[in-house]
């Protein structure tokens, strides 16, 4: 965003410089003409009857005289319709001029917001790695986290059991069990990115302590967009202390998908989604490790190792 309002503010700034250069052009053929115009009236004024009258004198007929009485006015008429376009256009110009020069102070006025914005979110990221330092090293808030998130995963089971409980078997759901089971070690990944924490049992050897991570975990920069895996129906968007911001899809027949610690989600509960189409962006919320995807894949209420379903990387 920054970097395309600083385009937009550069653009403005240069179509100023132009309009300006125009101004000044039209001003000084403005004041020339007019100058010139001038000079030809006061010409008029002073020797205009004499002038006028020796050309009647020694013209050859009335028709002669009345020819050179007709120019002379054509021009002076001719010379004050150009200093009015001149006018008018040196007006325009210069009113374009203003509400682009307002629009280009807003348009630094925005940048300069922005970048205390950066400057501030660069200052709070540095104090949070230095708190999550902390934290990787006091195994009681450790224990505390890992006690979170048994209870995210119970309150995940418990969100997937209500939906099942509730759900209609049709046969357009039988459709889209068989298109889930069949993508089976070709699903696409959520997000791009490397797996920093794998399935299943998780060592800490900071703190010589065992987590079992029920889904994996994708290190990826903050802001990337996350993907459906498959198409579905959101189901639910939740918050746990532990997980942050967590998004379920419904893939029908007992498939569920799960997103965790998202920074935006972009869907709405009971919004289908296609395969591939963006619904939400990597975020750190709840996380100890900074921006990542924690994601899982369930069968009814029973977890499915998700490495097995991705389909291998080149």
């Amino acid at each position: 965003l920054l970097q395309r309002l600083s385009v937009e503010e550069t653009r403005q700034r240069n179509q100023i410089f132009k309009q300006n250069r125009e101004l000044l052009k039209l001003t000084a053929d403005y004041q020339t003409l007019k100058r010139d115009y001038t000079r030809r009236v006061v010409r008029y004024y002073k020797e205009g009857p004499l002038l006028d009258l020796e050309v009647l004198l020694s013209a050859k007929s009335i028709n002669q005289a009345l020819v050179w009485l007709k120019y002379r006015k054509r021009i002076m008429d001719a010379d004050k319709r150009r200093i009015e376009t001149l006018k008018t256009q040196k007006l325009k110009i210069a009113g374009q001029t203003n509400r682009l020069r307002k629009s280009w102070e807003r348009q630094k006025l925005l940048i300069a917001e922005k970048k205390r914005e950066r400057r501030n979110l660069s200052i709070q990221r540095r104090r949070r790695k230095k708190l999550l330092a902390k934290i990787r090293n006091n195994k009681k808030i450790y224990a505390q986290k890992i006690k979170e998130y048994k209870e995210a995963e119970a309150a995940i089971k418990r969100l997937i059991r209500l939906n099942e409980r509730t759900r209609t078997a049709t046969a357009n759901r039988r459709t889209e069990v068989s298109r889930f089971a069949a993508l089976k070690g070709r699903l696409p990944w959520p997000t791009r990115g490397r797996i920093i924490n794998h399935y299943g049992r998780v060592k800490n050897k900071k703190l010589n302590t065992i987590q079992e991570n029920i889904g994996i975990d994708i290190k990826a920069p903050f802001g990337t967009p996350v993907r459906s895996a498959a198409a579905g129906v959101v189901t639910a968007i939740t918050w746990q202390r532990s997980r942050g911001n967590i998004l379920i899809i419904d893939h029908y027949g007992g498939y569920y998908t799960v997103y965790a610690h998202l920074s935006e989600i972009s869907v709405v509960p009971g919004q289908k989604v296609r395969r591939g189409e963006e619904i939400g962006k990597v975020g750190n919320s709840g996380s100890l490790t900074g921006a990542m995807l924690h994601f899982e894949i369930w069968k009814n209420t029973k977890i499915i190792n998700p490495e097995i379903w991705l389909k291998r990387r080149g």
